[in-house]
Order: C-alpha cells, then structure tokens, then sequence
C-alpha cells in the first residue's frame, strides 16, 4: 500500500497524499504535540511535514518505509519549533493532557487523578528537549533505539546515553516533587 501511494506521489497525485494524511496524521499530531507541548503548534508542524511529504517524496529511498520517513521529518520538524520559539509559548494546556496519552486507536489514560497527570505534566516540561524527544519516542511510541536512530537520525550510542540520562533527571524530579508535596502537606496543619 505505501510503495503504491508513494508511486502515485512522484505523479503528483494529491488523492494519494489525502492518503497518507488519513493514514498517518493523527501519529504526527501526537508526537508533534508531545515534543512540542503546543496543540497549536503541534497542528502547524502536521500541514508542514505533509507538505514536505509531498514535495520531496523522491527523496524517499525505500517506500517502504513511508511512515518512519514521515515520522523523522516530524522529529526534525518538532526540534525547528522547539529553536524557534520560546518555552513560555510552549506551555502544555492541561485541559488537553489526556491528548497526550492517544494512541492509534483508543485513549489511554496514564490515571484517572488530575493532580498526578499535572505533576508528571510538569516534570516532562522541565526536561530539555532531547531528552523529552528520547522519552516520548521510546515510553509512548515503544519504539527501540534502532528505530529511534531512524526517526531522528542521531547514533545508537548517543540515544542510550540520553535515555538513560533523561530516566535519571525524571526520577530526580519526581523525587523533588514528592519531597516538595510531603513538605507542603506538612505546613499545611501548622497553620
């Protein structure tokens, strides 16, 4: 299916790139939105990659291998907003934090408590990009560090150094939000 959508975007056929849009969008959308933490920003960087799809389909080596090209470019895509703009324009809304947890066909809720999905919403949004970048690719997509290596063209060897380093700075964190809970709950009964 995808090597004949490919074929039929060298024509310049735009019904199969309405294709792909149907088939793929709603994956850009999420790691857009994940990376980037802007539903906004998230939906501009959707319409860019598909444009790029379209115009530089011929660059696609293996057409095949249709979504993990379109996935790379939305990575690449996501750090060029992330230089762009400022992280105070990138705030996540945290009405729409369930988006966040979407998978392909059904909502996954991480849990049903809001305080603990604004926590974790928090810590996330303290991390520097590249380590959101290796967390979200590999705890939300399940994907390993070969198909990491593919999306975001970074070395094997770099994408194990940053997961294992973005775990230590997310259990550091939570850590510090724990202790910084424990120590407002106990002041709360002094007053």
């Amino acid at each position: 299916m995808e090597e004949e959508w490919v074929a039929r975007l060298l024509q310049q056929d735009k019904e199969a790139l309405a294709l792909i849009v149907e088939q793929y969008g709603d994956d850009v959308l999420r790691t857009a939105r994940w990376l980037t933490g802007d539903y906004h920003a998230a939906e501009d960087i959707v319409q860019e990659v598909f444009l790029k799809v379209y115009r530089s389909i011929g660059q696609l080596r293996e057409p095949s291998k249709l979504r993990p090209w379109i996935m790379k470019i939305t990575v690449h895509m996501c750090k060029a907003q992330m230089r762009k703009a400022s992280w105070s324009q990138l705030l996540l809304n945290p009405k729409g934090w369930a988006l966040l947890f979407v998978r392909s066909d059904h909502m996954v809720a991480i849990d049903e408590d809001i305080s603990l999905r604004l926590t974790l919403e928090e810590i996330l949004k303290e991390l520097p990009y590249h380590y959101r970048e290796v967390i979200v690719l590999h705890y939300y997509y399940d994907l390993s560090i070969d198909q990491m290596r593919e999306w975001t063209g970074v070395s094997a060897g770099t994408l194990k150094s940053r997961l294992s380093r973005a775990r230590m700075r997310l259990s550091k964190l939570w850590k510090e939000e724990e202790d910084n809970e424990t120590a407002f709950e106990s002041t709360k009964g002094m007053g």
